[in-house]
């Protein structure tokens, strides 16, 4: 049994990268959307979906152990965040 512990503890990492990752497309795609539409409701809604994603990324980032791929997660965070702050 101990040996499973790590085994599942970077299962489970590996998943909230994957998950953290695609969270960073969809917000990347909402940038691209929110760009280019002319309804500021539907804007508005978009660029707020953009901040919840950051959000989550900061909240489940110190759960990531390898520093280039917190790095790569924040690094995309902080360019999405520049595009909403425009």
């Amino acid at each position: 049994m101990p040996r499973e512990r790590p085994d599942l503890k970077r299962q489970n990492e590996e998943a909230l990268v994957q998950f953290l990752r695609t969270e960073l497309q969809l917000a990347s795609t909402f940038c691209q959307i929110a760009g280019s539409t002319r309804d500021e409701e539907h804007r508005a809604k978009l660029l707020n979906d953009i901040r919840k994603v950051m959000e989550t990324v900061q909240r489940f980032e110190a759960r990531i152990t390898d520093p280039a791929i917190r790095k790569e997660l924040n690094d995309e965070a902080h360019r999405l965040s520049a595009i909403v702050s425009r």
